[in-house]
C-alpha cells in the first residue's frame, strides 16, 4: 500500500497550479499594460495639444501686436469685419485652441472668439478689444495640472 501522492501526481499538481498561475497573472499584467499605454498615450496627446495652444496664442498676441503698432489700437473683432479687418491684414485664419484630453470633447478643439474679460468655459479664445489681451477660454488644467487661462 502506498501512502501519500506519487511522483505524478506532485508534477500533474504542480502543472494545474502554474497554468492557473499563468492564466491569472498574464491576465492582471495585460491589463496593467493596456492602462499604462492609455495612460501614456493621454499625456502624449495632452502635451501635444498643450504646446499646439501654445504656439496658436503667441501667434495671436504677435498678430494682435502688429495690428496696434500699425493703427494705434487694438482690433474691435478678430475677424474681417473691422477696418482694417484683422483677417487677412494680420493673420489669414484664427488658429485652434487645442485642449487636452481632460476637456469635454466638444471643447477640446476650438477657433470661436468670446469678447470680454470673463472666462465661459466654452473652449476656443478670450478676447478682450480694451486691452488686447487674449487667452484660453477654459478655466481648467492641461497634462501639466497648469490652468489654461495662464498662457
Amino acid at each position: 500500500m502506498q501512502k501519500g501522492m506519487g511522483i505524478i501526481g506532485i508534477v500533474l499538481t504542480l502543472c494545474i497550479i502554474g497554468f492557473l498561475f499563468l492564466y491569472f497573472t498574464s491576465k492582471t499584467t495585460q491589463e496593467m499594460t493596456q492602462k499604462t499605454a492609455f495612460k501614456f498615450m493621454e499625456k502624449t496627446i495632452g502635451k501635444t495639444a498643450d504646446a499646439s495652444t501654445k504656439a496658436n496664442i503667441n501667434i495671436l498676441r504677435k498678430a494682435i501686436a502688429q495690428y496696434y503698432n500699425e493703427q494705434n489700437g487694438y482690433p474691435d473683432n478678430l475677424d474681417n469685419s473691422g477696418n482694417p479687418p484683422f483677417i487677412p491684414t494680420c493673420l489669414r485664419v484664427i488658429p485652434a485652441a487645442n485642449l487636452g484630453m481632460n476637456v469635454p470633447f466638444e471643447l477640446r478643439t476650438s477657433n470661436k472668439i468670446v469678447y470680454g474679460d470673463k472666462v465661459t468655459n466654452a473652449g476656443g479664445w478670450l478676447y478682450n478689444p480694451y486691452t488686447g489681451k487674449i487667452m484660453v477660454n477654459y478655466d481648467g488644467l492641461d497634462s501639466e495640472g497648469v490652468n489654461y487661462t495662464t498662457y
